[in-house]
Formats: C-alpha cells, structure tokens, sequence
C-alpha cells in the first residue's frame, strides 16, 4: 500500500489542532482521518476507577507515573525506527509507517499512514472484521511472530484491535500492525521474569495465541 510523498504530507499545525474525523479510539488516544494519514492524538485524561469512585488523570501525568514515559508517541516512534531497520524489505508492508511526531498546543501527535484496502477505503482492524480463515494470513501472522523473536522485540502489543485486515486486489486479506506503543519491559517494569528473553518470548507467545484462539477461522481460504 504504497503511497506517493504528496499523499503522506504532513498536516499543518492548524490542521492538527483542527482535527475532527474521529475513526477509533484507545486507552491513551484517539485516532483521527486526515486523507491518507490516521492521526493519534494524546488525550487529555485518563478515567480510572477506585473502588467505586471515578478519577480524571491527566494522560501524561499517568503515562509517566505508572511507564516512565513522558510521551507514548516518541516512545511509539523509536520502536517503530528500529522494527524498520531490523525487518527485511518484504516485511515492511506489514508495518503501517510512522511519519512524524509532533507537539501542537500542549498535545502530542503521531502522524501515521492510514492502512487502506485496494478500493481506497480504510482497512478494518482484524476485530471489526471478524474472523479470517485465510491461511496466508495466519502464516504472515507466524512470520512476524517469529521475526520479533529473532531480533528480540518484545511485541506484546500484539491483539485484533492493532491490526488492520488490508482487502488486497484479488480478495485476499493481509494485516498490518498499526501499534507499536505497548513494545519492551518499560511498559510492563513491574513484571520482573520479563527481564529474561526467556519470559519475553512466552509472554508474546501466549498474546499472539490468544488472538489465534480469538479470530483465526477453521478454514483455509
């Protein structure tokens, strides 16, 4: 799903600010349409419950008290940079491509490719789309589980709501990851095993598994 550099430019800061196409939404962001980009932008609270008492957090306050990280789109970015440069270049397609990061009146924005199927219209997460059978499609899966195990990159934001079913010319279906956020010990520092490669790569195991379990249809095609 390659695109020219016209189609992938980068929105203006009035533009970002402007924002309102809202298409998904997740625990830390919201994503909006902006032509061919899909555009996270950081909230500004998190809600959280204690007991039955609801909390407002402001999002980076709690980013950075329970991660260590003061901005999750850097932080997605970087890992993003390094998946790149360890993926051979068949495998790049796999990766819906991180642009830019940048900071407009307080809030963060990671600039993204928006994964599109071959008529042009946005790609389902693999949630939306529901089950799949299509064997090529798990075997991809298999090839990206174990290419992260190879160049040890602890993926464990892998699950049917951070990968896009791209619909290919011929009807065939191939996933994107579209989330690089949840990727190494910091986001999960309290569970101290994961410290050994050993531990990493049974916890991503265990999360690709659970998708397979979830979303991997009986049949082959």
């Amino acid at each position: 799903n390659s695109m020219s550099k016209e189609q992938l430019q980068i929105p203006s800061n009035e533009q970002l600010a402007a924002l309102n196409d809202k298409i998904r939404e997740g625990s830390y962001r919201e994503v909006y349409r902006n032509k061919n980009l899909a555009i996270k932008k950081l909230k500004k609270h998190v809600i959280k419950s204690v007991g039955s008492v609801k909390i407002r957090i402001p999002t980076r306050v709690y980013l950075l008290f329970r991660f260590g990280i003061s901005d999750i789109n850097k932080y997605e970015r970087k890992w993003y940079d390094h998946i790149i440069s360890k993926a051979p270049p068949e495998m790049h397609r796999c990766f819906a491509e991180v642009l830019a990061v940048k900071k407009v009146n307080g809030f963060s924005y990671s600039i993204n490719q928006l994964v599109l199927d071959a008529d042009n219209q946005p790609s389902k997460t693999l949630v939306q789309h529901g089950k799949i059978e299509s064997s090529s499609f798990w075997k991809k899966i298999e090839e990206l589980e174990q290419f992260f195990k190879k160049h040890s990159i602890p993926y464990f934001t892998i699950g049917g709501y951070n990968i896009c079913v791209q619909r290919q010319q011929d009807g065939s279906c191939f996933p994107v990851l579209i989330d690089y956020k949840r990727i190494g010990i910091r986001t999960f520092w309290h569970q101290l095993p994961l410290y050994l490669k050993h531990f990493r790569d049974l916890k991503m195991e265990r999360r690709f598994q659970k998708m397979r379990d979830q979303l991997k249809g009986s049949g082959k095609e």
